[in-house]
């Protein structure tokens, strides 16, 4: 019984890891502090960003929207990044249904 149990976690941790690597997160962030926080994640994360113009429906203030595709493994790193560049960023991540074209796999 107990070797089947440690059979069993260790197969589920190892699908799990697997599965994880897989898995696609987009994050939208809305930051006053843009150009540092570019810098930050190309540094750190080397993966590409897209910069989309956003406008705050309340405020009437133009800014720029960050969009980065990311793994699931990546996000804890770019939460960290946020929180050190822009505590009081705006941020949205969504989980990614697919991705065509170029993503960096390592």
């Amino acid at each position: 019984a107990l070797y089947t149990f440690v059979t069993l976690y260790a197969s589920s941790r190892v699908i799990d890891a697997i599965h994880t690597r897989h898995e696609k997160l987009t994050a939208m962030i809305i930051t006053k502090k843009q150009d540092e926080m570019k810098k930050a994640i190309h540094d750190r994360l080397v993966r590409g960003i897209t910069i989309i113009p956003a406008k705050g429906a309340f405020t009437n203030e133009t800014r720029e929207m960050l969009m980065i595709v990311i793994t699931r493994y990546e996000l804890f790193d770019l939460e960290r990044i946020i929180k050190e560049v822009d505590p009081n960023a705006f941020t949205n991540v969504v989980q990614t249904a697919g991705i065509f074209g170029f993503f960096r796999k390592d």
